[in-house]
C-alpha cells in the first residue's frame, strides 16, 4: 500500500504499558493501561481518536494487539459484555471502539489542523475533508486505583470525571466555490454502542439469535447527510453537538466546482 501512495487503513491499537499518575496528567502519553480498565468498555472510542490525533504526523502503520494480561482478565461469565479486551465480544458482536476505528479509516493523508477535542485531515487528490470531533472524559482517581464500587454490570459510566456536553463550530476558509456533500457519522450511546443497546434491552445473560442480531445492528453509527453551496466568500461552516463520550466524523466531499 505504501508503494501505491495509500495510507493504510486503521483498525485499532492498545498498549499494555503501565500509566503512571504524572503521565495521566501530561496529555495522555500512552493509549490504554489495560490494568486499570477491566470494565471500561464505553470509553475506548474517544480515547483512540484523541491518541491518534497526537501521533498522526509520525504515524506510518498501526495494528491491533489482542493478547491480554492474563492475571487481569476477569473470570469467564455468560454475558457478552463483561469488560474483556478487544474490539469484539467473544460471540462476534462489534464494540463501540470498532466503530470508532472504522471512522478513523476515513482519515486523509494530510493533517490540516488539530486542537482539544478535534482534528481535521484531507485527501487532496479526492477533494475530501474529514473533521473528527470527540468529547473525551478521563476516569476518576478512585477507579484508577482499581476501586470498582461505582461500576456495575449495566452501568459503566459512573467511574468518569464530570464534564459538560460540547458544541463544536468549525469554519473552513478558502474552500473552492462549488457544491459539497456533507456526511456526518456519529457514535453515541443510542446509536453505535452495542453495549448500551444490550443494557437497554434488559442485559440478557444468554442472548437469543434475534437479540444478538438486534445488538449487532445497533453498532451502526448515527448518520446524516446534506449538501452545502460555497459561494464567493469561500467559507464552509459546520456545527455539531457532542454529549460525553461521543465521537463524530464529518466528511466533506466536493461534488462540482463553480466558476
Amino acid at each position: 500500500m505504501e508503494e501505491a501512495g495509500c495510507f493504510p487503513e486503521i483498525y485499532g491499537v492498545r498498549s499494555f504499558g503501565t500509566v503512571m499518575p504524572w503521565e495521566e496528567q501530561e496529555d495522555l502519553n500512552l493509549i490504554v493501561n489495560s490494568e486499570s480498565f477491566d470494565f471500561a468498555v464505553s470509553r475506548d472510542m474517544d480515547y483512540l481518536q484523541n491518541y491518534l490525533r497526537k501521533i498522526r504526523k509520525r504515524l506510518q502503520k498501526m495494528g491491533f494487539q489482542g493478547t491480554p494480561v492474563i492475571v487481569d482478565e476477569i473470570f469467564p461469565v455468560r454475558d457478552s459484555f463483561h469488560g474483556g479486551f478487544g474490539m469484539f465480544t467473544d460471540d462476534g458482536i462489534p464494540k463501540a471502539v470498532y466503530g470508532a476505528a472504522k471512522l478513523l479509516g476515513k482519515m486523509g493523508t494530510r493533517l490540516v489542523a488539530s486542537g482539544k477535542g478535534y482534528f481535521i485531515s484531507n485527501e487532496e487528490r479526492e477533494e475530501r475533508i474529514q473533521i473528527y470531533l470527540y468529547n473525551y472524559v478521563h476516569y476518576d482517581m478512585l477507579y484508577r486505583h482499581r476501586h470498582t464500587v461505582n461500576i456495575s454490570r449495566t452501568n459503566r459510566y459512573r467511574v468518569f470525571q464530570a464534564r459538560e456536553n460540547l458544541t463544536f463550530s468549525v469554519q473552513l476558509r478558502k474552500v473552492p466555490r462549488g457544491e459539497y456533500r456533507i456526511q456526518c457519522y456519529k457514535i453515541t450511546r443510542e446509536q453505535g454502542s452495542p453495549y448500551d443497546c444490550w443494557a437497554a434491552m434488559g442485559a440478557p445473560e444468554a442472548m437469543t439469535s434475534e437479540e444478538k442480531e438486534m445488538v449487532c445492528h445497533s453498532a451502526d453509527p448515527e448518520y446524516r447527510v446534506w449538501r452545502e453551496i460555497v459561494g464567493e466568500e469561500q467559507i464552509l461552516s459546520v456545527q455539531e453537538h457532542l454529549k460525553v463520550h461521543e465521537v463524530a466524523c464529518i466528511e466533506i466531499i466536493c461534488l462540482n466546482h463553480h466558476r
